[in-house]
């Protein structure tokens, strides 16, 4: 979405997060990126109105803004960016290199094993 034109129909954005008017004060919001979809299903403004399944992932959801507001909005989702699809810790990460079995992602330090406390004769 550079510069955030508008095209001839009135669509902005680009293949991976669009925004067109459906009304006055209505527009709907398309991502084909799971990230996106997820930030775009959070907000309490936004509601599912398309799911698409053939032909790859597909999600198109209504506000009841202005096409300013889903402008502002896609710029603001573009300028953050989607996550890196990357693990969290690095293989060369210490806790990583600590472990003795590769699923484990920490272990816990061992501790001393429990004494049975003896009861006094009576």
């Amino acid at each position: 979405m550079k510069g955030g034109s508008m095209t001839r129909d009135g669509t902005i954005g680009d293949s991976r997060l669009s925004a067109w008017a459906v009304a006055p004060g209505v527009c709907w919001v398309q991502t084909r990126s799971p990230v996106y979809a997820k930030k775009l299903a959070k907000r309490r403004d936004s509601r599912l109105v398309v799911r698409g399944v053939t032909g790859g992932f597909l999600r198109t959801f209504e506000f009841q803004h202005s096409m300013a507001w889903a402008k502002r909005l896609l710029a603001h989702y573009v300028q953050a960016g989607e996550p890196p699809n990357e693990p969290f810790l690095s293989p060369a990460s210490p806790l990583r290199s600590r472990n003795r079995h590769p699923g484990v992602i920490a272990s816990l330090p061992p501790q001393k094993p429990l004494q049975r406390k003896t009861r006094p004769s009576q």
